[in-house]
């Protein structure tokens, strides 16, 4: 073999062990290495995805404390699960767990009795019955979470039960909830003539028995580590809504009675039968504003609590007589709107300018509350 040709066939087998080396290095180091990095690249993504939907369910979890923060401590105000006598391990049977749940439905239905009695609703009016029962949907073999007892409520009373029921209720340390509420004035919903000022309240009441809760003997709890707060904050004196009665109007005060001197002469001529201004306009309401595109104008609309009918629509241009008769068909209100926009419906009465706002009665605000001069400049009315 010539020289050359050992130097050649030394060159190949260094070649040969080169790429020997090279595949080597590449199945037992680089391709391991660059599959665990796409390995970490592809959990770190997926640690992403997680830590997102975890930062998202907490974010709800805070937004459903913050419209109920009663939830946060479900354990202390849930109904009683489980009677208290039954020690913990022990095997319950389904007519253990049924006369369990018959007894805090009794109890839960005094409850919501006296409550309502302590409103000063009429005590032969109020009617509790309890509903359905509704447990949470699970796989089989597995227990629910919670059972959701409903009760309907009815009763009779002021505008002031129906406020201090309603508060005293989101007070109390359990975990429930009114479903729905109707609210009617009394006597209306069968034709008759409603009682001044009384109303039929009709509601469902939602409460939850939830298992992991903790035992206790009695419906209410004994103490908790703080009370929620489920109310206003700052507080609110709700005893306010009385004085402005969204189904009655605004009650006129009483009349002074007056005695007329003795006349001599002729009788005076009798006068047209009338009905005290306060007793037709206090159930007029501003139900709406509304912009017309069409028009180019704003709207409103004004609605007779007391006698019901169409709406009388509203505006400055084309529908700018606000006339309102009493039940004698006399005029108790002759008034022109020269104003309206997204706040307000300002209309002259009398020589004089009054402002209704979306939800307000004519009553106590006219004849009582006309617009000072400063407030007519702001809007650009001109006073005559």
């Amino acid at each position: 073999m010539t020289q050359r040709e050992k130097t050649m066939a030394v060159g190949l087998v260094v070649l040969l062990g080169l790429a020997v080396s090279a595949g080597l290095l590449y199945y037992f180091a680089l391709q391991p290495f660059s599959e665990a990095s796409d390995r970490a690249d592809r959990e770190e993504k997926l640690l992403d995805v997680k830590e997102g939907e975890l930062a998202s369910e907490k974010g709800q979890i805070q937004g459903i404390l913050k419209v109920d923060p009663r939830l946060s401590q479900w354990q202390d105000i849930s109904l009683p699960p489980r009677d208290p006598k039954v020690k913990r391990g022990q095997t319950v049977t389904e007519e253990m767990k049924l006369a369990h749940l018959r007894n805090v439905q009794v109890d839960y239905e005094k409850y919501l009795a006296d409550m309502m009695r302590n409103a000063r609703f009429k005590p032969d009016s109020i009617s509790v019955q309890t509903g359905q029962v509704e447990k949470q949907q699970v796989a089989k073999g597995k227990q629910p979470t919670y059972e959701r007892v409903a009760f309907r409520l009815a009763g009779r009373g002021e505008l002031s039960s129906v406020t201090a029921f309603m508060e005293e209720f989101h007070r109390a340390p359990l975990l429930h909830q009114i479903r729905t509420a109707k609210i009617d004035q009394a006597g209306g919903r069968a034709g008759g003539k409603a009682v001044e000022g009384e109303l039929d309240v009709q509601m469902t009441v939602e409460a939850l028995l939830v298992n992991d809760a903790k035992d206790r003997a009695t419906l209410l709890p004994s103490k908790l580590d703080f009370t929620p707060r489920v109310l206003a904050d700052p507080p609110r004196n709700y005893g306010l809504l009385t004085a402005k009665n969204v189904f009655y109007g605004v009650k006129p005060p009483e009349p002074e009675k007056k005695k007329d001197p003795e006349k001599k002469g002729p009788p005076p001529k009798e006068k047209p039968k009338t009905e005290p201004l306060e007793d037709v306009l206090r159930f007029m309401k501003l139900t709406m504003l509304c912009y017309n595109p069409e028009r180019d104008r704003w709207e409103a609309t004004l609605y007779d609590q007391l006698k019901g009918g169409d709406e009388k629509k509203l505006n400055k241009d084309a529908l700018d007589e606000l006339v309102i008769y009493d039940r004698y068909n006399q005029v108790a209100l002759d008034a022109r709107v020269v104003y309206v926009d997204a706040r307000q419906l300002v209309f002259k009465a009398e020589r004089k300018f009054y402002r209704l706002r979306l939800g307000d009665f004519v009553y106590p605000i006219f004849p009582r509350e006309p617009m000072d001069p400063g407030e007519l400049r702001e809007l650009g009315i001109k006073a005559d």
